[in-house]
């Protein structure tokens, strides 16, 4: 079995035989994402596959009440998404980049906050 593993500042990738495990986060303009990835391939020839993916998304901001003078409202957005996917295929994998399509079932959760 191969191992590789592959680290810089766009996060973390981990293929280990048939398992990939990676972490990729982002700074946006006005928060944060996290996207998390655990897998594994029915084939050897690592076309045919099965994932879980956790993606976490958090932004802040603020701005003025329409028509109030002297006015502001913060806000916090969470965002949290969960992608189970029972079937997908790889159609190419490269480092930092793969091209597959999939089948499975979505969840999203979404909590906002403001105050004024």
């Amino acid at each position: 079995m191969a191992e590789d593993t592959k680290e810089d500042e766009k996060g973390y990738y981990y293929d280990f035989g048939r398992f990939y495990l990676s972490f990729t986060p982002k700074i946006l303009e006005d928060g944060t994402q996290n996207d998390h990835s655990l897998g594994i391939f029915y084939t050897n020839a690592l076309k045919m596959a099965g994932e879980i993916r956790f993606r976490s998304i958090e932004t802040s901001g603020s701005d003025l009440v329409w028509g109030i003078a002297d006015s502001r409202l913060t806000g916090e957005q969470k965002t949290y998404e969960v992608f189970l996917l029972p079937l997908n295929y790889h159609f190419f994998r490269k480092a930092g980049f793969t091209l597959r399509a999939g089948a499975g079932v979505y969840y999203n959760y979404n909590k906002s906050e403001s105050k004024g």
